[in-house]
């Protein structure tokens, strides 16, 4: 009996070398081209495929207070957990405004960090990354505050 190899598995290798786009594939197999058709297969590299989710939030009743992981990591000594997200329209991007606030220790003084994801425009203008903004205090006022690019490294 005959093996029939479905229209992936045919190309699979071939997709995956780059050697074929989708649109040459459907051509062959007497299909019509597909819009973005035309671009060559590029797998995710084993690292990216595995990366955790950028933020969890999780809520388990309507007045505890939230478990966040940010990047993989539980942020604790919370003070403050903002996510503020609307649909794309002419005014707004379909970017959610992320703002984390919580206590560390830095130097043996506690320190208030801040993750912040906003638009674009308020990212590092060297990689485009996020910043993050420690905040020192001093006789219970803010003392300094240190924006940081947290893919750089880049004081801000």
């Amino acid at each position: 009996m005959m093996k029939t190899e479905t229209y992936e598995s045919k190309y699979q290798r071939m997709l995956e070398m780059g050697l074929l786009t989708i649109n040459e594939i459907r051509i062959k197999e007497g299909l019509e081209p597909i819009e973005n058709g035309n671009v060559l297969y590029q797998p995710l590299k084993p690292e990216i495929q595995k990366q955790d989710k950028l933020l969890t939030i999780e809520l388990d009743s309507y007045g505890s207070v939230p478990r966040v992981f940010y990047k993989g990591e539980e942020i604790n000594k919370k003070v403050e957990v903002a996510f503020d997200w609307k649909t794309r329209d002419d005014n707004n991007l379909n970017l959610p405004n992320i703002t984390i606030k919580y206590i560390d220790e830095e130097a043996g003084l506690p320190t208030q960090k801040t993750i912040s994801l906003q638009d674009p425009l308020n990212s590092c203008p060297d990689c485009c990354g996020d910043i993050e903004t420690t905040t020192i205090y001093k006789d219970g006022e803010v003392y300094l505050e240190i924006p940081e690019c947290v893919k750089c490294g880049k004081k801000i």
